[in-house]
């Protein structure tokens, strides 16, 4: 059986390296080379120097190979997706010290160890199908939620990188299955929130009303971006109305077409910004779209109401 960690990743100097080189994942996990760095942030008690001291420390990018440091760039994916389990947000956990043997006893988890801070853990699981890492992810943290576990919700993001860290114990299991489970659209846990705009009171925003109709999009399961054109018109809405927030809002509401990608969808949103209709469509669009294809009715009839 395939080493599920003897797989190539992006290994980035510093977070603001813009041009990788290519290491070997297990390597990075397993080495003591940076052992006295990542100590000192952890002895450190001074907010502003610990985050300081971390941010010098190398990263790397265990979902995938690439040529940048954006999900664009993606030259592989490696089929792994890592999981942030962070103490401030699961302090319901009795015995969370003991969380990585916990996690140890999943058959699909083929790494876990302490992150940089020794507050938190991280855990790496391979996936199925790479391609779909965001549906992997609701699944995830859908299955790590019924377990009392709260899963960062950022380790969505293919690109994302981590600092190297060290554990003298990690659990190591490269033959670990493959994760199959991808969301089926019904109960997806909320990951942008149901708050508004980040920076923003105001009861006015559209967030709210955006997130109810892509709630009724995911336990529907439709699909309202077929054709280019419409799909690129709902990118436009939802960027100008939620700048770079609304990327996950847009792999939420383009994941329900047959031949969605994460890469692609996210290239397709990151060039967004440059082209011809950047202030031109509004949010109304996306509403549009949602009433074309009757979720307005949906939605006065009531979410909660509908069984399928």
């Amino acid at each position: 059986m395939k080493n599920r960690l003897d797989v190539a990743v992006s290994y980035y100097e510093h977070i603001y390296t813009k041009f990788p080189v290519r290491a070997t994942l297990i390597d990075l996990l397993t080495t003591n080379r940076y052992k006295s760095c990542v100590l000192a942030v952890r002895t450190e008690l001074d907010a502003r120097k610990k985050k300081e001291l971390k941010t010098r420390l190398p990263a790397f990018t265990p979902s995938g190979l690439f040529r940048g440091g954006a999900a664009n760039t993606l030259l592989k994916p490696t089929g792994l997706i890592c999981m942030d389990i962070d103490r401030k947000d699961n302090l319901q956990i009795e015995g969370y010290d003991r969380l990585k043997d916990q996690l140890g006893r999943l058959p699909y988890v083929a790494f876990c160890g302490r992150s940089v801070g020794g507050e938190g853990y991280y855990a790496i699981v391979p996936i199925a199908q790479p391609n779909k890492l965001l549906l992997h992810f609701r699944s995830l943290q859908t299955k790590f939620s019924a377990m009392g576990i709260t899963i960062d919700p950022s380790c969505c993001d293919i690109s994302r990188k981590r600092f190297v860290s060290y554990d003298p114990e990690p659990y190591i299991n490269q033959e670990a299955e493959i994760y199959e489970g991808l969301t089926d659209g019904a109960a997806v846990p909320d990951i942008t929130g149901n708050a508004t705009l980040p920076g923003t009171d105001s009861e006015d925003e559209p967030l709210k009303e955006v997130l109810k109709y892509i709630q009724i999009i995911e336990q529907k399961k439709v699909d309202i971006t077929a054709g280019y054109a419409n799909w690129l018109r709902i990118g436009y809405a939802l960027h100008n109305a939620f700048g770079d927030f609304g990327r996950e809002l847009f792999h939420r509401v383009s994941s329900f077409h047959p031949r969605y990608s994460y890469v692609e969808t996210d290239r397709l949103f990151s060039g967004l910004s440059k082209g011809n209709c950047a202030n031109q469509v509004t949010i109304r669009s996306f509403f549009y779209f949602v009433r074309q294809h009757g979720l307005d009715a949906a939605a006065d009839f009531g979410v909660s109401d509908e069984k399928g």
